[in-house]
């Protein structure tokens, strides 16, 4: 019911006048920006250099002078070019301030409400699942936390160590605009800083956004899941996932694919909901997961797609009160402002690394449509094997029978005509092709929790058909959910891609070798270890300076992390060697 009295005149009254007061804030603050980036493209290259640099000691930042010196011409052009678009932004703020009010007023204003909505649906969905669902769920959670925690301290991994060396370690205008390669995802590489300024720099401390996020997937996944399908099978996959190898390891590595596979969740529950309804705030925020979502990890574009086309092939059923093309308009819209946040939040890239580092780096660049097609069949094989992993291949099966069987009877299980993954294969096979890339298999991770979704919904389709289990049905799914998290969890403890690692024993050989280290010495490595060495160096309190080859003779071998070493008997410098066990390259090569 509106309100149409004093007490709603007055409201709407205030409404607007904060809506105007935020459309002008908005272009005030885009001219601003706009004035700050054009005189920053002013200031000489010695001054440019005091303030990045300054008293600095660190080895890497020093010779990031050159790297500086080198670009500075095209930052001097792209900082112009920014301020140009920025305020062109200002220009176009202003011009269209009565729509941006209007959105203020619809979208933004009622945000707050809006959430609090949302959490009182999550709160009521979960008293109407009762009690039993609601303390499984609990557990479960509990459970998945305490064997992340398990896992916290191993040994550093490679892409995490070199996050935290080569980024989040550093000040955040520079790990925020420094893209030499897209092992910087800019949201895990802000919140590693922040985690590390506030805990220190010890392997649990690093990992904590990941651990919060990957402990976070299993209630996201039994609420996504519940919104597509039902209780029990949101239950069902709440314990695929707080067991599942690849998320576990991936909570205790300080990379941001858990964070991305949580966005990606909240984007299918907000797609959910707006199939249903016509809310303002509801696509604001949609476009800000979305944004977020780029802002982590750029492979983000695949779960955008897959959302968006589902949505666009859910408008088919909306009500005919509904209409098809303003909804497409508004999904148009969405993308539109996703992709203008998006290049907001990569400005500092833009401006210092250049597009070029995002769009054209040898792990994006497009390769020929036959290498393309002669990998497919590899990339899926892996994709599986990554999967699985330390899942016994008859349950491997189970599982994937349970995924077939919902989508063969997707309309039984859900209540939505369009079933995600087929979006899924509509959409990522067309932006490969454009793209011309075979991807890591790790980047579909955020289709994990998605699938684990849509196989407990077929399995929980077949223990039904099975008997008449309704009256116990929340025993039932509770009893499989808690099996399904402790026959995974044994099996993961079994196995031995999260106990080990070819990296175990590299902690205490820079111990040993900072016991027989000299100033002048020199320590060579592999390039798979050169993060995790310089890590625990730093850790150590060694002062090690990172350079890269070539170096002089080798004098002392460290094989497999053993102290096998040779004495130069001249005296003088002695130069360590590091190599990962099991690799037998010649000393020459090296």
């Amino acid at each position: 019911m509106i309100d149409s009295g004093p007490k709603g005149a007055t409201q709407a009254a205030r409404r607007a006048t904060v809506a105007k007061h935020l459309s002008m804030g908005l272009a005030t603050v885009l001219a601003i920006l706009a004035l700050a980036a054009l005189g920053a493209s002013y200031f000489s290259y010695a001054t440019v250099l005091r303030i990045a640099i300054g008293s600095s000691s660190d080895d890497q930042v020093l010779r990031g002078a050159g790297t500086l010196l080198s670009a500075f011409h095209k930052i001097v052009v792209s900082l112009r070019l920014c301020s140009a678009g920025l305020g062109l932004a200002a220009l176009l703020a202003i011009l269209c301030r009565n729509r941006i009010q209007t959105w203020i007023a619809e979208a933004l204003l009622p945000m707050p409400q809006f959430l609090r909505g949302v959490a009182g649906s999550v709160l009521g969905g979960l008293k109407a699942d009762g009690k039993l669902n609601a303390g499984v769920l609990l557990g479960l959670f509990l459970l998945g936390v305490a064997f992340r925690v398990r896992f916290l301290f191993r040994p550093i991994r490679f892409d995490e160590a070199d996050s935290f060396i080569t980024f989040a370690s550093r000040p955040l205008y520079i790990g925020l605009s420094w893209y030499p390669e897209p092992n910087n995802h800019l949201l895990q590489t802000l919140l590693m800083h922040f985690a590390w300024r506030f805990f220190g720099d010890h392997e649990w401390a690093l990992r904590l956004p990941a651990l919060f996020a990957g402990s976070l997937l299993i209630p996201m996944t039994y609420w996504a899941a519940r919104q597509l399908y039902d209780k029990n099978s949101a239950l069902i996959a709440a314990g695929m996932i707080a067991a599942a190898s690849p998320l576990v390891g991936y909570s205790v590595e300080g990379r941001g694919y858990t964070i991305l596979c949580v966005l990606f969740l909240l984007l299918v529950i907000t797609t959910q909901y707006l199939i249903e309804h016509d809310s303002p705030p509801a696509w604001l925020l949609w476009v800000l997961i979305a944004a977020l979502g780029f802002y982590t990890i750029p492979i983000m574009l695949y779960a955008v797609g897959t959302a968006a086309l589902w949505l666009a092939l859910s408008t088919t059923g909306m009500e005919p009160k509904r209409s098809r093309g303003q909804c497409l308009a508004r999904l148009a819209s969405a993308l539109f402002f996703t992709g203008a946040l998006t290049v907001l939040l990569y400005t500092p890239v833009l401006i210092v690394s250049g597009w070029r580092s995002l769009l054209s780096n040898p792990h994006v660049q497009s390769r020929t449509v036959a290498y393309l097609l002669a990998n497919f069949g590899l990339n899926v094989s892996q994709t599986w094997r990554f999967w699985t992993t330390d899942v016994p291949l008859p349950l491997a099966f189970v599982f994937t029978a349970g995924f077939l069987i919902a989508l063969l009877n997707h309309t039984r299980p859900a209540g939505h005509r369009v079933p995600v993954p087929l979006a899924a294969a509509l959409c990522i096979p067309l932006l490969l092709l454009a793209q011309r890339v075979v991807p890591y298999a790790r980047i579909w991770i955020f289709l994990l929790p998605l699938c684990a979704a849509v196989s407990a919904a077929g399995l929980w389709l077949s223990i039904r058909r099975l008997g008449r289990i309704e009256s116990h049905a929340s025993r039932v799914a509770a009893v499989a959910a808690l099996g399904v998290f402790a026959f995974m969890s044994v099996c993961d403890l079994r196995g031995t891609s999260l106990s080990s690692s070819p990296l175990d024993g590299i902690e205490n050989t820079v111990v040993w070798i900072q016991g027989h280290l000299k100033q002048g010495d020199t320590v060579m490595a592999t390039g798979g270890i050169r993060a995790p060495l310089s890590y625990y160096f730093r850790l150590h309190g060694v002062p090690l300076v990172s350079r890269p080859a070539p170096c002089n003779p080798i004098a002392i071998a460290a094989y497999t992390f053993k102290g096998t070493f040779h004495r130069n008997p001249a005296g003088g410098e002695t130069q360590f060697l590091m190599m990962t066990a099991g690799k037998r390259e010649s000393l020459e090569s090296f």
